[in-house]
């Protein structure tokens, strides 16, 4: 007869193998565990570096002008982060430089599935769609009035959207609306060349052809105490920042023509010319 002793030796002896064999298999699957999650960590470390190396790249590069190779650091950039907010809004502004409007859009449209609520996303996507470039097929002046309003909703500080929604009631005639507009920009900055010589030409074509010419003369004598082409809005204060923002330009007829007459001698620069640019090149 198997003695009690002996049962609960064989019992105990059960207990520790078992516990043995539990404890190597708990070990085992977590060291795979450590090291999986170690080959995870090391993987997201190289792909940060890589998206750093790629996103300085192309910050040198558009600082120097070199959109190309901007371009090709940013997409390799973005395919490490493919949400980098700063890669996508860089990204669409070197396609805009190079007049790939369509290209340009869809990083910006990728920017705005992220960034909606961010004024800067908006200012960008108004800007694409008023960008009056002969060669622009995204050119829809309501579409660029919903964004630039949404822009100027969210940052009513901000003088960018108010100005170029008056730009965009010019462009439609509706002189009402866009002296108010014009109006609530000399009002937080009584400087503004663009605001001064536009809200001066409303003047001229409601026949109060004084009070056009002395914003016209303010205008001027601003413009010319510059001595640079005055930069306005996001990125202002980033190196590189004038050189870049000037490239884009081009989709600003107003801005265009205002700076051509601006650079001329006072009794050279009449709203008549202003007003004749506009009506030829009116879509």
């Amino acid at each position: 007869m198997v003695k009690r002793s002996h049962i609960l030796s064989f019992s105990l002896l059960v207990f520790l193998y078992s516990s043995v064999g539990i404890w190597k298999y708990i070990s085992q699957g977590e060291l795979q565990k450590a090291h999986s999650i170690k080959e995870e960590q090391n993987v997201e470390v190289k792909a940060s570096k890589e998206f750093w190396s790629h996103y300085q790249q192309a910050t040198a590069s558009r600082t120097a002008g070199d959109y190309e190779q901007a371009i090709y650091h940013y997409k390799e950039a973005l395919k490490r982060d493919g949400e980098h907010t700063d890669a996508l809004y860089y990204l669409g502004n070197m396609y805009l430089f190079q007049r790939k409007f369509k290209q340009t859009e869809k990083y910006w449209l990728r920017l705005e599935e992220i960034q909606e609520n961010v004024p800067r996303t908006q200012l960008q996507l108004g800007k694409l769609y008023f960008c009056t470039d002969d060669d622009n097929p995204l050119f829809d002046m309501e579409r660029a009035e919903r964004k630039y309003r949404y822009a100027k909703d969210l940052n009513r500080e901000e003088i960018g959207a108010p100005l170029q929604l008056s730009k965009i009631a010019i462009f439609d005639n509706n002189m009402s609306e866009a002296k108010e507009l014009l109006d609530a920009v000399l009002s937080a900055d009584n400087s503004n060349y663009q605001a001064l010589f536009l809200r001066g030409y409303i003047d001229w074509k409601e026949n109060k052809r004084e009070a056009g010419k002395k914003r016209l003369r303010k205008a001027w004598r601003i413009y010319q105490s510059l001595g640079h082409i005055q930069i306005h809005g996001e990125g202002a204060t980033k190196k590189g920042a004038r050189a870049m923002l000037s490239e884009d330009m081009f989709c600003d007829m107003f801005q265009t023509n205002i700076d051509s007459l601006m650079k001329q001698g006072i009794n050279e620069v009449n709203y008549n010319t202003f007003d004749n640019q506009l009506g030829v090149s009116q879509y």
